[in-house]
């Protein structure tokens, strides 16, 4: 669970540079497309943001990775008491990052920069 933790803190600073349109799933319901405002409850909402199954069996580990990081509930983590819980929350409300998680190629394409001096 401490390396989910690690990746994940990892993740969160590039969710907003993820942006490449050919390689990624393209969530049809996220705050502000349309038939967004007629999910009424938080269960609704994420249940309409989660990937379909067959796409998520068919999409190659880096589509996913990024598919991850362009989650539009990603950053609600912050919403709970401590990180960990958050991070530890929003793994289980989406099926991408469980996805993710059992990917064992998962790491490879995670790019940390250099430390600057």
């Amino acid at each position: 669970m401490k390396k989910l933790i690690i990746l994940l803190l990892i993740l969160i600073p590039i969710f907003s540079f993820a942006q490449d349109a050919n390689l990624t799933w393209d969530f049809p319901a996220k705050p502000g497309k349309a038939g967004w405002k007629n999910l009424k409850t938080e269960t609704e909402r994420l249940n309409a943001m989660q990937v379909p199954s067959d796409v998520l069996s068919n999409m190659g580990t880096e589509e996913l990775l990024i598919t991850c990081m362009n989650y539009p509930a990603a950053l609600f983590y912050g919403a709970y008491s401590n990180n960990y819980v958050g991070i530890k929350r929003t793994i289980e409300k989406f099926n991408g990052l469980q996805e993710l998680l059992k990917r064992k190629d998962a790491l490879k394409f995670i790019k940390i920069p250099a430390q600057m001096d």
